[in-house]
């Protein structure tokens, strides 16, 4: 899910567990540099907050492309239309997405990667806007 807290400007990737609930870290979606620092012991705890957007990312859609059968690995594209008065077209990120067990707990964490993100441009005048389409009758 998509979320904006009250406490911060930024939208928030999140993935919440009905099972942890309660237990101090409901957050199963981790930063991929957040991961790394954990398996330390005295690193800070984990953001129950999830992941930061990059900024002025507005989600409209969201969709998960898992890797073959048995794999603990996805992408997460995001996308929106662009809020810039300056661009007309599609703002996305696009995240990795792995399961991973955390050494000193036995919960699993989804650690997220922002592998690419920005803007494709809607250039108009450059091609048709509607494709043209042969009837059946």
């Amino acid at each position: 899910a998509v979320v904006e807290y009250v406490t911060s400007d930024v939208p928030h990737l999140v993935c919440w567990s009905h099972k942890r609930l309660g237990f101090g870290e409901s957050q199963l979606l981790i930063d991929q540099n957040d991961y790394i620092s954990k398996r330390d012991e005295s690193a800070k705890p984990l953001s129950s907050h999830g992941i930061p957007l990059p900024n002025g990312l507005r989600v409209d859609s969201m969709s998960i492309l898992k890797e073959s059968t048995g794999s603990d690995r996805a992408l997460l594209l995001l996308s929106g239309i662009s809020s810039h008065a300056e661009s007309c077209g599609i703002d996305y990120a696009l995240y990795q997405l792995q399961t991973k067990k955390l050494s000193h707990m036995a919960s699993e964490r989804i650690v997220a990667k922002l592998s690419a993100h920005g803007n494709i441009p809607h250039t108009v005048g450059t091609a048709p806007d509607f494709c043209s389409i042969d009837s059946i009758t």
